[in-house]
């Protein structure tokens, strides 16, 4: 705890003097930047990672991080102003305690970066339940991505009435638990459902919602997303923020080899251009396990419309890696290449290479891809905000195949 305490308080500065950069991005840095002594990152889920992890290089504010994917993260590399937490799903209290210790100080203002499905039961039990005012906290919501835009469709959109009353409803359980509960100092707390991060995010004095892609994927006849204070933040404009030196450390804390990428992705000896395909995971009727009912059909048409001179890497999803045997021979007959170790967000491949060719099965990983990166789709579309984003043109060049 000493040890923690002692190296939060220490301030290092490890970006530029703004006074030496663009005005640009002077401003930017500046509109990011914690105006508090502390900066608090809890990160549940891989674009909260991708959004914190940029951030952190950008400001020296003294910070505690927790983040339920450890593995994602070489911590060795964090900032030096940042300091990790151990707290295994935080069932062990290590977070609460050193939140705790920092907030004896009754002077001390907290940046909190927090992934929105957390929104709730996080802001009560860690910092109002044990007497952290309000006043006390900047709040900086970051988008778990699909879910975040999936709760909005599934709660808002079919009926708008019910929706509103809904909505109203749970601003009302908010506000009682905010202004009108009094809690046992330290006191756990029931889990809130996070179907409430919407009205969190709306009775919170001072939020912000960070997505990384346009509001209009959210439908405006519920009218809901009109009371959020939307803060749109693209991860390729982080990362075009970051000087040579934060990318780097940013790549090596989330444990990116660029030049093992670079050797596998573009050879010398190669001419031929990379391609990377997404995978997604399914279930067949006898419960096992496959990336697509369809995948021999998406495959064999993908490789036949996209012609010669293309090298096939092949990206699975964390519950199916490799795909199954049968798909995995298939792979191997079609010529597909393996990728070096993905344990980052694979996001951050997207933002490293903005040349790289990619498509695949629906995927949070689109929203990250820019117009000309995106340029095959396989399978129906039926999440959000893929969907929404695909209908609205947003990557032109991407064929849809479906069987």
């Amino acid at each position: 705890m000493k040890r923690i305490l002692l190296i939060i308080t220490i301030t290092i500065m490890m970006i530029p003097s703004i006074y030496s950069i663009e005005p640009e991005r002077k401003q930017f840095i500046q509109l990011i930047t914690p105006k508090t002594e502390y900066a608090i990152y809890m990160l549940w889920g891989s674009l909260p990672v991708l959004y914190a992890s940029m951030h952190m290089q950008m400001h020296d504010v003294p910070s505690i991080v927790w983040a339920q994917r450890r593995e994602h993260f070489d911590f060795s590399h964090l900032p030096q102003h940042v300091q990790q937490v151990e707290d295994l799903y935080l069932r062990e209290g290590h977070l609460a305690r050193v939140i705790q210790e920092l907030a004896r100080d009754s002077s001390a203002r907290f940046t909190v970066y927090l992934t929105d499905t957390m929104a709730g039961w996080a802001i009560l039990q860690y910092f109002i339940s044990i007497g952290i005012s309000l006043d006390r906290l900047d709040i900086e919501l970051l988008s778990d991505g699909s879910a975040t835009t999936n709760l909005y469709y599934q709660q808002y959109i079919n009926d708008p009435s019910a929706a509103i009353s809904r909505y109203q409803l749970q601003r009302q359980k908010v506000r009682r638990a905010l202004y009108h509960t009094t809690y046992v100092n330290g006191e756990r707390l029931a889990t809130w459902d996070y179907h409430y991060m919407y009205a969190f995010s709306t009775e919170l004095p001072r939020v912000r919602y960070w997505l990384p892609h346009t509001t209009a994927v959210f439908p405006i006849n519920s009218l809901i997303h009109l009371d959020m204070n939307w803060f749109v933040l693209p991860f390729h404009t982080l990362y075009d923020a970051l000087t040579n030196d934060q990318k780097r450390q940013f790549e090596r804390l989330l444990q990116f080899n660029r030049e093992e990428f670079d050797a596998v992705l573009y050879t010398t000896e190669e001419s031929q251009i990379p391609v990377i395909m997404i995978g997604a995971w399914s279930t067949d009727s006898n419960g096992n396990r496959r990336i697509s009912a369809t995948f021999e059909q998406d495959v064999k048409e993908l490789i036949s419309r996209m012609g010669k001179g293309y090298r096939f890497f092949f990206k699975g999803h964390p519950e199916l890696p490799s795909g199954n045997p049968k798909e995995q021979a298939l792979m191997k007959q079609l010529g597909f290449e393996t990728l070096p170790n993905v344990s980052f967000p694979f996001e951050l491949l997207l933002l490293a290479y903005p040349q790289l060719i990619v498509g695949g099965y629906s995927s949070s990983v689109f929203v990250t891809a820019n117009k000309d990166q995106l340029r095959f789709i396989l399978g129906s579309l039926t999440t959000q905000p893929v969907l929404a984003l695909h209908e609205r043109g947003m990557w032109p060049l991407a064929m849809h195949i479906v069987h």
